[in-house]
């Protein structure tokens, strides 16, 4: 599972919470301090998201069958994540979104959510 806003209070706490359930969580947010804190609690990967070229590619090597993730828990606090989201979720897997900012739209592209349909929930 993709945990993007991996380094937070939710998304520490919700990866501590994958690694007691046996989930291989892949964080994604920003610095060294928190790919170290990120790893700590149980990622087995980290994304920096300031500094990776193409989340889905970066985030699919991390995968040992190569493809999308299972799901994605989108804890961020900007609207980029939201939009990205479908581009490394595998098809009919899941995005949960959680917290999303006030003003932000949740797009895709309709072909891609045709190709590639996945499951969208709103918390």
């Amino acid at each position: 599972m993709d945990r993007v806003g991996a380094g937070g209070v939710l998304g520490t706490f919700a990866l501590q919470y994958g690694k007691a359930m046996g989930i291989n969580c892949i964080a994604i947010d920003a610095g060294e301090d928190k790919a170290k804190l990120c790893k700590e609690l149980g990622a087995v990967a980290f994304i920096d998201y300031k500094t990776s070229p193409n989340i889905a590619a970066d985030l699919r090597a991390t995968i040992p069958d190569g493809l999308e993730a299972h799901a994605a828990l989108l804890l961020a606090t900007h609207e980029e994540p939201f939009q990205q989201a479908y581009k490394y979720v595998r098809p009919y897997g899941t995005v949960v979104c959680v917290g999303m900012p006030g003003q932000a739209l949740l797009e895709a592209p309709v072909f891609d959510t045709v190709y590639q349909p996945s499951t969208i929930m709103l918390q």
